[in-house]
Formats: structure tokens, sequence, C-alpha cells
């Protein structure tokens, strides 16, 4: 059907026929695209999914972005509208009032029919932030919090919880009320632990509310949300431990791209002065059998466990404190049991790479370096390296990074890691990165440019200091190898290539960034202003 100009064109932004512009991307009101269907099915006789099609088509090609649009025939019930409409008959928003008379029980329906719709897409995600479900389900929330309900409150968090997953807009929405609320939901759930799904939903909840969004996550932290999390760590069940793990890690990361500096480093010191990495040591390692603590095949339980030790490793002290609680040990311990692990292409390696990861971390600490250097960790490294990393990119590029923190700034530390065969084992690895067949797409290809990466970054740590090391690097092809993977995978992996190449005597170009000139500054008051009346007293 040819492209035609919509009764009340959208873009004249005639009422009823809306289109908003946020950032340069087009939107239309909900109203308007079901009115663009009925004109379809009057105008040209179309059956009504024929009609609904065309409209999708007709908007798409105009450029109008339709993520928050029910794509649903005029009069035809969509799960998410259908479900808030039934809830906005019970509660006003954002205020915990029952209207008309409405029992509390006549709430759990809508509010669980919700959760189900929104967390089978992200466009009934953004369907729900567009008619302000989070306030509707924050008022039931707060009905239950007041009336001390547990199966509403459980049912609210979850329900909010799949409302913000991945939604910015209900993030902000859900605010300063939603933090309060399902802290206080937390609070409520965390001393009854026969509810684990009630308290499951409000962990996830929590991280929810705070992934990629920095102001929230400070607001949890207001709240003594951070506390409460942390004083759970010994205390639940092992079950709950993989959720309440993940939320711990999701506080510490610092992925907002609307805030210019984050406190994730001061949240994770504030975690560690409330006991985060004896908690966790407890819970991973035995000290008194020097075993690691059994969770009956619950292996994701370990992994997250061991993925939130190494997050909090952020200070001197702080690594100090985990080698001496068994965190070296407990690495050496799990990288020892697959090192010859038949199948290493696959998730059986995960536990490997954290406790690499571990390593890394530890390694922050100098003592702590020439204690991994000197002891069984860095073997057990360059044997998983030489051995495993050549068919898995994850664990070799884990692998090079542990390799290249022991070196950085240690001579000795160099001298130990050629001694142990890990110059060899490090070549061998680049080798592999850029003389294997042809990368079946795009992950694969950027996992392997960072192997090279890595391995270039490494090898900079070792030579820096070691003509032994440098010569021997030299000697195994170090510069041809690093020059080709340069050349292979452009200046991601040029950016470590370059200074690697210079640190070991090569060749390289000096690249200037700035090539322009500056006229001399005849007058400085003139650029700078007069600075001669400015109080240069120093006072303490």
């Amino acid at each position: 059907m040819p492209l035609r100009p919509l009764k009340d064109d959208p873009f004249t932004r005639k009422p009823g026929l809306q289109v908003v512009e946020e950032k340069q991307v087009l939107r239309v009101s909900q109203d308007a695209f079901e009115e663009a269907v009925r004109e379809n099915m009057e105008l040209f006789a179309l059956p009504a999914e024929q009609a609904l099609e065309e409209t999708i088509k007709e908007f798409e090609l105009q450029k109008v972005d339709l993520s928050n649009i029910a794509k649903r025939i005029p009069g035809q019930e969509h799960p998410v509208l259908s479900s808030l409409e039934s809830l906005k008959a019970l509660v006003a928003p954002r205020s915990g009032v029952l209207l008309g008379g409405a029992k509390m029980s006549s709430l759990v329906a809508p509010l669980a029919a919700l959760r189900d719709a929104t967390l089978k897409s992200s466009e009934n995600r953004n369907i729900a932030a567009d008619a302000v479900a989070a306030d509707y389900v924050l008022s039931a929330l707060q009905a239950g919090l007041k009336e001390n309900n547990a199966a509403i409150i459980e049912a609210a968090v979850g329900a909010l919880s799949s409302i913000v997953v991945n939604c910015r807009k209900s993030q902000d929405r859900a605010g300063s009320l939603g933090v309060q609320s399902v802290a206080a939901a937390l609070r409520l759930f965390k001393g009854d632990q026969t509810s684990q799904e009630a308290l499951r939903k409000t962990f996830l909840c929590i991280r929810s509310l705070g992934v990629k969004n920095e102001a929230n996550r400070q607001m949890l932290d207001g709240e003594g949300v951070y506390k409460e999390v942390i004083g759970l760590l010994p205390k639940v069940e092992k079950p709950l431990l993989k959720d309440l793990s993940k939320l711990i890690r999701s506080l510490l990361f610092d992925d907002d791209v609307k805030v210019l500096v984050a406190k994730a480093h001061n949240r994770a010191l504030e975690m560690v002065d409330e006991g985060a990495i004896k908690h966790i040591m407890s819970l991973l390692w035995n000290s008194s059998t020097k075993t690691p603590c059994a969770y009956d095949n619950i292996e994701d339980v370990q992994l997250e466990v061991m993925s939130l030790l190494s997050r909090l490793m952020v200070k001197d002290e702080f690594c100090v404190e985990a080698v001496q609680l068994g965190a070296l040990d407990l690495a050496v311990h799990v990288l020892n049991l697959h090192v010859f692990e038949e199948d290493a292409t696959g998730d059986s390696m995960k536990l490997e790479r954290h406790a690499l990861s571990i390593i890394k971390a530890v390694a922050g600490n100098d003592d702590n370096k020439v204690l991994i250097a000197e002891g069984p960790a860095l073997q057990a490294t360059v044997k998983l390296m030489s051995t495993v990393g050549l068919v898995n990119i994850a664990v070799g590029e884990a692998s090079a990074g542990v390799v290249g923190a022991i070196g950085l700034r240690s001579e000795s530390n160099s001298q130990r890691v050629l001694e142990s065969g890990g110059i060899e084992a490090l070549i061998r690895l680049l080798d592999v990165a850029i003389t294997v067949g042809e990368t079946k797409g795009e992950a694969a290809m950027k996992s392997k440019m960072s192997l090279c990466r890595t391995c270039c970054q490494a090898l900079r740590n070792l030579v820096g200091r070691n003509v032994e090391v440098k010569e021997k690097a030299l000697a195994l092809g170090a510069e041809e190898k690093a020059r080709k993977a340069w050349q292979m995978y452009g200046d991601y992996v040029g950016e470590a290539a370059h200074p690697c190449l210079r640190d070991m005597g090569c060749e390289v170009e000096l690249r200037e960034l700035w090539t322009g000139s500056v006229d001399k500054v005849q007058d400085s008051s003139a650029v700078l202003g007069d600075f001669s009346r400015l109080d240069t007293t120093l006072r303490l």
C-alpha cells in the first residue's frame, strides 16, 4: 500500500495525534497509533490484523520509535495495560490509599499479571513505563507496608522489580519513594527467613533499581541498605547466596553514563568496613581444614561469591586481609582441580576464571605479589595458561592478566615468571590469538582482540625492568607477533602493542597526537586576566 499522510498528521503536533521528540527520537502516543489503525480499517476496508501491520510499517518508514506502544487492534486487550487498568481502579498513585473500599487481597492478581507481562519483553516494560505503572505498584507496596501484609508486599516488590529492570524511565520514576519502600520490605523480610521467595524478590528489586542508575544507588546507601545486605551474608540460606552476591556486586558498578563521578569505590570501602571480606571468606574457605566450603554442587553460588570477593579488593590493606583469610589458598586449590580439564571450551572453566581474578586482585599488594611468585599460585597459573588457556580464550586472557600483574614494577618477580615458563606460555598464547582460523561472529572477534591486548600489556610489564626477560621475549618472536596483532586488530590492540614494542627496545614511530602551533602570547593578562590584586597568602 502506498504511504499516505495520516488524518491529523502526527508531525504537525495536533492534539490527539502528538509526537514527542526525545533526544532526536520521534515517539507517537498510544491514542495516535490506535487512531491510525482505525483509519486503515475504515478507509481501505482492511482486515484488523493487516491494518495493524500496515500502520506499524507506516510509522517505521517515518522513523517513529514504537517501543513504547502496545501494538494492538483498537479495543483489544493488552496484558500490560489491562492489568494496569485493574490496578488503577484499586489504588491511588503513590499514596498507598485504596479506592472505593477495595480489599487488600484484590491487589495480588493485577500485580502478578503485571509482573508476568513485563517479564516477557523490554517492549512491554517500555509500555509500562509510558503508562507510569511504577506509581500504582508503589502505591500497592505502601498499602501493604501500612498493613504489614506480607503477601501484598511480596507481590508488589515482584512487580516493581520486573517493571524497572533495564528501564531507566521506570527507575527514575520510582525514585526515592521506591528506594524507601523496598528498603522497608527488606527489613521486614530479612527477619523472617521462612519466606525465601519474598526475600529473593526483594534482592532482585533492589538490584534492578540500582543497575546503571547511580542516583538510586546513592539513595539505597542513604537508606542503610548496604549495611543490611552485608549483614545478611552469613545468615541467608545457600540458595539465596547467589542472588544476594549479585545484588552486592551490582552496587559496586560504575556504569551510569549520565554521571561524571560515581561512588562505587566509596561503597566498596563501606562494605569492607562492615566485614564483607571476612563474611565472604567464611562462606568460601574452611580455615581449620584448609579446604573450600561444600556447596552441594551448587557451583553458581560459589561463582557469584568469588566474583564478589575480587570486586571488593580496592585497597592495599584489603588485599592483605583477603590473603590472610585464605583467598590465595582458595584460588590455587580451584586452579589445581581442572588444569587438564578436557572440556575447556564450555562453562566448565568459569570457576577457574574467577579464581584467576582473585589472584590478580590480591596482587595489588607488593608483598602479595612476592607470595604469589614464590608459591604455587604462579606455577598453577602458568600451567593453566599453557594448557587450557590455548583453547579457552577467556581463561587465557585471565591467566595472562595474572602474569602481567605479578611482574609489574618487579624485576625479581619477572625473573620468576621467566623461570616458570611464563614467557614461553605468554608468547604461545599471543601466537594462538593471531594464527587461529577465521573468527566467527563479532563476540569471538572481540574476545581475541581483548586477549591480544592483555598479552601485550603483560609482556610490557615483564620486560620493563628485566633485560633477561626482554631478550628471551625477543628471541621467541614477541616483536613480530605484537606487530601482527596490531596490524590485525587496529588501534585497540595498538594502544598496548606500541608501549610493549617500545619497552622491548624495538623501533616504533612516535605518534604526535597534536601537531598544531600556538602564537607567542605577548600579554599574559589578556588571556589569564590580571592577578596583581589576588591575595596569595597561604592560610593553614
